[in-house]
């Protein structure tokens, strides 16, 4: 009757096991045993019915304790098992509610973990196990098991060599081994990091079909590499690693901060001249820098920008310089800012003034470089200035060509007395001044 019409047989359960019986009957021991595992499925949707009947009740946490309690009682099947684990990601979703022996309204971390190690221990051999799997590291790693989440994360590794969630676990194994070194870096600790992320940056894995590709995990996997060898002062590997993470700000922005190039150079020099004609650079990331100094009237320069401030930001547009020359400065590990002394190439012991501007690729930087044996001492008398000029030994410079300014126009000119001493009245609260004594040039402030 079944081969015949089948769509006349009646659908209750006790034809449907009677039909089950007939076929054992005659020997059909292979459609009997389908047909039985049919009954039996049949009768478990009565177990999840019976769980949305609770759960329109308002009741869905009771509903679930009795599947579980249903899922004992039936053998493994495909239904069973989607069964078990739609159950175990509700309890996650669900907060606990009053009347158990664990806290009321608080995420229900602790029945999903007993959920999940029964399905996987259960269910194991379903196509459940590999997702279950994965929703159990999870589970550990949300109810704070950290160490509990990397044990079974490797195992799972070890057991779902072709599964689509082991970049996923990868990551996460990586990420915890990674919490692991910050608290402790050693080489042992950074060495577990890498084992796990490495195989992120190396290899492709299986999507959601059969297709092999890279993980969306790579680019994380080489932030934590990065950030690895960064933690152990490795600062070139960690560069290196950053730029292959550039998806992820904060390797953008390591990035940007380890590899910034840097080069300055101080306003304003003074060297005496019984020592060498030298300026520092303080620089970063920079190894070639190419120098071009140009003499310079300070008088005359003064007098045009009525300030001692930006002297060193002077158009340099169609003058030839003195000297050029390009120095080679080392390289630094620590990626660092360093300051060296350079050496203006000016020839005998005389006096002078030079602008020097620097250049490293589309970085610039300029000096004014004075080279005087006059110092040059400012004292503030009311509403004037009174300059004071000396020589290295102390005694007053007469005669020295003064000029000083309130930063805006020129106050006043003149030369010093025997004294070394030059007055200027009504300057202001911000004097600036310029003196000469043949090629020798001071300033104060």
């Amino acid at each position: 009757l079944v081969r015949r019409n089948p769509r006349r047989i009646p659908g209750d359960l006790d034809t449907a096991r009677a039909i089950a019986f007939a076929y054992e009957g005659v020997g059909e021991a292979e459609v009997a045993n389908g047909l039985f595992r049919d009954l039996v499925a049949r009768g478990f949707g009565l177990q999840t019915d019976w769980l949305q009947a609770l759960t329109g009740r308002g009741r869905e946490v009771d509903g679930l304790d009795h599947v579980g309690e249903a899922l004992k009682r039936f053998p493994i099947s495909n239904a069973t098992a989607q069964a078990a684990f739609q159950r175990a990601r509700r309890y996650r979703e669900l907060p606990r509610p009053e009347g158990r022996t664990r806290k009321a309204r608080r995420p229900m971390d602790e029945e999903t973990l007993d959920a999940l190690w029964s399905l996987t221990a259960h269910f194991a051999g379903t196509t459940i196990a590999d997702p279950a799997g994965y929703a159990l590291v999870e589970a550990m790693s949300r109810a704070g098991d950290l160490d509990g989440a990397a044990t079974a994360a490797e195992a799972f590794l070890r057991r779902f060599a072709d599964s689509r969630y082991r970049d996923d676990t990868w990551y996460f194994l990586a990420d915890t081994r990674f919490r692991r070194f910050e608290e402790k870096p050693t080489g042992e600790s950074a060495a577990l990091v890498r084992e796990a992320a490495d195989p992120l940056v190396k290899q492709k894995f299986r999507a959601s079909g059969r297709q092999m590709t890279w993980s969306p995990f790579r680019a994380r996997a080489y932030h934590l590499l990065a950030r690895v060898h960064h933690v152990l002062g490795e600062l070139d590997q960690a560069i290196r690693m950053y730029r292959e993470a550039r998806s992820v700000e904060d390797a953008r922005e390591a990035l940007a901060f380890l590899t910034e190039e840097r080069l300055r150079l101080e306003e304003t020099v003074m060297r005496p001249l019984a020592a060498d004609t030298t300026f520092p650079i303080r620089y970063r990331n920079v190894r070639t820098v190419a120098f071009k100094a140009y003499p310079v009237d300070l008088q005359v320069l003064f007098a045009v920008r009525k300030t001692l401030e930006g002297l060193h930001k002077i158009d340099l547009s169609g003058i030839v310089p003195q000297h050029e020359w390009t120095v080679e400065l080392p390289k630094h590990a620590d990626h660092g800012e360093h300051t060296r002394d350079v050496r203006l190439p000016v020839k005998g012991a005389g006096a002078g003034v030079w602008l020097v501007v620097a250049k490293a690729g589309k970085h610039e930087a300029s000096s004014l470089v004075l080279r005087s044996d006059l110092k040059v001492v400012l004292q503030r008398v009311g509403g004037k200035v009174r300059v004071y000029v000396t020589d290295p030994r102390g005694m007053p410079v007469r005669g020295g060509y003064v000029t000083v300014s309130d930063g805006k126009t020129i106050r006043a000119r003149g030369l010093t007395d025997g004294r070394g001493v030059f007055e200027a009245p009504g300057v202001g609260a911000t004097p600036f001044v310029v003196v000469s004594s043949g090629d020798r040039y001071a300033i104060g402030r």
